[in-house]
Formats: C-alpha cells, structure tokens, sequence
C-alpha cells in the first residue's frame, strides 16, 4: 500500500470498503484475530450479502473487461483517425499516438503487445 495514501483526496477502494466487506485490524491487534475470524464466520452470508453489493457497485464489466476496454480503444483509435490533422507533424504524431493504443489494444487481447494491425 501507498503509505502516502492519506495525501491523496480519494479514498482507496480497499481502504473505503475494507470494514464493510471483511474486518480491519491494526497491527497491535494481532491477537483479536481469532476472535475476528469467529465473528466473519458466524455472520457469512451478511458478509457474502456485502460483498456482492461492493462489487456490484465498485466493479465494471465483470468477466468481460478486456473486451470492453478493447472496444473503447477500437473506439479512441476510430475517433482519433476521423479527426487527425493532415500536417506532416500531426501524421507522425497521430500515427505514434495510433501505434500505442493499438500495441495497447494487443496486450489487452492476447499478451504480445504487437504493433501491427
């Protein structure tokens, strides 16, 4: 963890929900931990409850991310190429912007991070 996290306006998702879907011990805690491991067992199917709500309400695209996040790329590139400027500078810069979203695109789908389409 960031131990520098406090500085930061938003609050970390595991930070925020940690007590909601588990139970938070500080170090000098250790020894409730027995005690705190009973309690999440008594009470599972309210923390089972809880924590499909949190991924619910803090997870998108559940199972099917990288197509999601491929098809915005698709989509970015698409927009990006419809609107690129002719000048030589603005060829060179849209293609190097096109080459990265497309090696992105590539390591989201298989891994290799290929440049080619």
């Amino acid at each position: 963890m960031n131990p520098d996290y406090d500085k930061i306006a938003e609050v970390p998702i595991d930070i925020a929900v940690r007590n909601e879907i588990g139970r938070a011990l500080d170090l000098d805690e250790i020894g409730l931990v027995p005690g705190a491991v009973g309690q999440l067992l008594a009470a599972k199917d309210d923390y089972r409850d809880a924590i499909t709500r949190s991924r619910e309400q803090y997870v998108y695209n559940l199972g099917r991310s990288a197509e999601v996040g491929a098809q915005y790329i698709i989509s970015a590139i698409q927009s990006e190429e419809k609107s690129s400027c002719i000048s030589t500078s603005g060829s060179l810069r849209n293609f190097s912007a096109r080459a990265s979203m497309y090696a992105l695109l590539c390591l989201i789908c298989c891994g290799c991070g290929r440049t080619t389409t």
